[in-house]
């Protein structure tokens, strides 16, 4: 519990200033495209919520790396990483999972 508050503390710290919101976007885009990555955005991404022009771009920068890489491994991921994704999906509306994630997944069912 201490541990949550003090990460609480510190991302509202780091993204009250737009100069360090708009590097950590700059930067986690041009990161690999891997599960880690997208475990990294989901959790970063409730404290980068309310800059709306930022979270666009990250949220399609994770959607694709969901639709490319996750989905479509042929290998069986870690549960407790998948686990980390909820606060995102729960984020995406009904035209984005259906326009985006239904594709994917019908491909490769």
């Amino acid at each position: 519990r201490a541990e949550k508050n003090k990460m609480e503390k510190l991302m509202k710290l780091l993204f009250q200033q737009e100069k360090a919101l708009e590097r950590y976007t700059k930067s986690f885009l041009s990161m690999e495209p891997t599960l880690h990555t997208l475990v990294l955005g989901a959790v970063l991404s409730g404290h980068v919520l309310k800059a709306e022009a930022s979270m666009e771009k990250v949220k399609t920068f994770m959607l694709d790396i969901l639709a490319k890489t996750v989905l479509t491994s042929k290998v069986k991921l870690r549960m407790d990483l998948l686990s980390q994704l909820s606060t995102f999906l729960g984020t995406l509306t009904h035209e984005e999972f259906k326009s985006k994630l239904l594709p994917a997944m019908n491909k490769y069912l």
